[in-house]
């Protein structure tokens, strides 16, 4: 398979920046198997295209506020923190972006009292990091939910980037597919005998 094939040109202008009030009413793209035809509709519908007994798998993961905004200790500089995930006692993989400003030793203020050390720099701007403070204290004081980087709009409420099964926390990203479904949709679809697991 070429690397070509997947290469498309996307208008920004045509990139959503903020999520429909009722997340039912996105659009959805249908492939009809047996014509290869597409077909627009409505998630609404998607009830439509299901029968009883199909088993619709959520995601119940919850989106961390694991995007952090800090100043490098010694120049001021500023620097983003994208937490990826636990690499031993309040230590932790992430992305930091700009990677060439920070080096092994180097800090970044969080807060009066909280910051965080490089403990190693690696390629593509990942790094291992200490935390001075327990990453979900963290999280609660100065973290972000991380929107997908097309989207320039600061001021989405985090939780229209949950999905209403979302319960356990763990994720570094929404898993999208799922942010379309409401609770009366999915009780709907239950009545009409499509089953739900975890």
């Amino acid at each position: 398979m070429k690397l070509q094939l997947f290469e498309y040109e996307l208008p920004t202008e045509i990139i959503a920046q903020k999520p429909l009030e009722n997340r039912q009413e996105s659009k959805m793209l249908v492939l009809q198997r047996e014509s290869g035809r597409l077909k627009d509709d409505h998630f609404y519908n998607i009830g439509n295209y299901l029968k009883k007994g199909d088993l619709l798998v959520v995601n119940e993961s919850r989106v961390n506020k694991c995007r952090l905004y800090g100043r490098k200790e010694k120049t001021g500089a500023n620097i983003e923190c994208f937490v990826l995930e636990k690499a031993g006692r309040n230590k932790y993989r992430v992305l930091i972006r700009p990677s060439k400003r920070l080096k092994e030793g180097d800090r970044v203020i969080l807060g009066q009292e909280e910051n965080f050390r490089v403990i190693s720099m690696h390629n593509y701007g990942i790094a291992i990091v200490e935390l001075n403070h327990p990453v979900k204290e963290i999280y609660e004081k100065f973290g972000k939910v991380p929107l997908p980087p097309y989207i320039k709009n600061d001021n989405i409420e985090e939780g229209r980037y949950q999905t209403v099964f979302a319960d356990v926390p763990g994720s570094t990203a929404a898993p999208t597919a799922g942010l379309h479904f409401t609770k009366n949709l999915m009780e709907e679809l239950k009545s009409k005998g499509i089953v739900f697991a975890k």
